[in-house]
């Protein structure tokens, strides 16, 4: 088999499974609309109706609209990725202005070294 058709055949059994999961949380939620409730004593069974309902059509919407494509990897804007954290200023450490990184940008992401005032060793002006 091909590459091609092996990734056919996933994405079509991660839409139908998708729609399976949409059918048990559709099955589910009549059962739940079915049960005759009172609103100060609700069953564990219904929790568990709804809980079945929730994730069968949270997960089997995602699956049966993107099908394979729901592992995708996406490039996330620097502006959007990880750093740490900046931490307050500690006395006897002496400010230091970010000198721009390999890139060009300081370590704010302004493109220019920003000015951005960052905690430096004692002695470093």
């Amino acid at each position: 088999m091909t590459a091609s058709h092996q990734q056919w055949r996933l994405d079509f059994a991660m839409r139908a499974a998708g729609l399976l999961l949409c059918g048990l949380a559709g099955l589910a939620i009549a059962r739940l609309g079915a049960m005759p409730l009172r609103p100060r004593a609700v069953s564990a069974a219904a929790y568990l109706l709804a809980t079945i309902a929730f994730l069968g059509a949270s997960a089997g919407s995602a699956m049966a609209l993107l099908g394979r494509h729901l592992f995708d990897e996406v490039a996330v804007s620097q502006r959007w990725r990880h750093r740490r954290p900046v931490r307050p200023p500690v006395a006897g450490l002496v400010p230091v202005t970010a000198a721009p990184d390999a890139d060009g940008s300081g370590t704010d992401g302004s493109g220019a070294g920003g000015g951005r005032q960052l905690l430096g060793a004692r002695g470093h002006a």
